[in-house]
């Protein structure tokens, strides 16, 4: 896995495909269905309804762009000391 500085990630941070290859991570994220899926649907809503729309989200769907964070930055933490 590669080391990425600080000021590199937040360059390539509106991008999270282009910073998850960045760091190394886009093959294994592959790899595993779930995790993928969870990507994918953070991407989706960071890309689009956090940062451009300013819209509200129901609790639902709140809940689990939260719960697929969670997941999403376990998997990250326990691939970044491999």
């Amino acid at each position: 896995m590669l080391h990425m500085e600080e000021k590199e990630a937040k360059q390539l941070g509106h991008e999270l495909p282009v910073l998850l290859d960045a760091a190394g991570l886009g093959t294994l994220i592959s790899r595993n269905q779930d995790l993928l899926v969870a990507f994918q649907t953070i991407n989706s809503r960071w890309s689009t309804e956090i940062r451009y729309s300013g819209g509200g989200s129901n609790s639902r769907d709140s809940e689990r762009f939260l719960q697929d964070s969670r997941v999403l930055l376990i998997w990250l933490r326990t691939e970044s000391k491999s």
